[in-house]
């Protein structure tokens, strides 16, 4: 398997000749790393390579989310770069990913028109006594609390105001994003095509379900197009005898028949 490569370079032609960094999270965010999604790890190896050279990072993100402390340590290593950073949100920045979003600088976070912010409470799974699961609900509680600082770097809104939204798992298009603080500005951008598998996370948007779902059936007719076609609204149930409990039971269409012979005697 070849190694993912999470950068590309380009030279700013300016004065200062500064370099700018790309950073793609188009994958989920995955402590396996390489192939798998985007890594903490090789995160930190890439911005190593990098070396002090860079003056500007622009993260593009287009991710379902993923690991929570992973998604974390990518937030905080980008933070506490030298590099002034700004981020592009191209498709969804869902989970722990809309955490990372908020690794930019005052006023740069952009988000195409028709994008997505998601946020909500951090998932877990736990087994053991339930001294066991309330000091889990602690921990998730306290981890909740880390995502509400991550977005009051940019977000006005109060803890309580972003717990709401964090339990109510929000999606916030372009200008909705803008307005509660999670976004700077928004840019005109083509469709979104939804390349990731959004049916466990609550409250995804239509547009993006039926955009993956039109574009799973693409891959599997060898790329062929499919037309966009709003899904048919369900048909409502036709009405049976258990709808109405005080229906008679219907009369048999006809008496059963006589046997048509009489019986044969035992053989002997």
């Amino acid at each position: 398997m070849s190694k993912k490569k999470w950068f590309n370079l380009r030279s700013v032609q300016n004065a200062k000749n500064d370099v700018t960094a790309e950073i793609d999270i188009l994958d989920p965010i995955d402590s396996w790393g390489g192939v798998w999604g985007c890594s903490a790890k090789d995160l930190r190896n890439e911005l190593k390579e990098l070396g002090d050279d860079v003056k500007n990072i622009k993260v593009i993100i287009n991710s379902p989310g993923g690991e929570v402390l992973e998604g974390l340590a990518i937030y905080n290593m980008l933070v506490s770069h030298s590099a002034s950073v700004s981020v592009e949100i191209i498709g969804i920045a869902a989970s722990i990913a809309s955490v990372i979003a908020m690794c930019a600088d005052e006023g740069q976070i952009n988000i195409a028109d028709n994008a997505y912010i998601m946020i909500h409470n951090p998932w877990s799974m736990a087994c053991g006594d339930s001294d066991d699961m309330r000091k889990q609900a602690d921990i998730m509680d306290s981890m909740r609390d880390g995502l509400i600082s991550a977005y009051q770097r940019h977000s006005s809104k109060t803890k309580d105001e972003l717990i709401e939204m964090m339990d109510d798992t929000t999606w916030l298009r372009g200008d909705e994003a803008i307005e509660a603080g999670l976004a700077s500005s928004t840019f005109n951008a083509p469709k979104v095509a939804a390349f990731f598998d959004l049916k466990n996370l609550k409250n995804a948007p239509k547009d993006l379900i039926i955009s993956y779902n039109q574009k799973k059936e693409e891959n599997e007719m060898g790329g062929k197009k499919i037309k966009n076609e709003e899904p048919t609204e369900p048909q409502e149930p036709k009405a049976t005898d258990t709808d109405n409990p005080v229906a008679e039971p219907a009369e048999p269409a006809t008496e059963p028949a006589e046997p048509a012979t009489e019986p044969a005697e035992p053989a002997t």
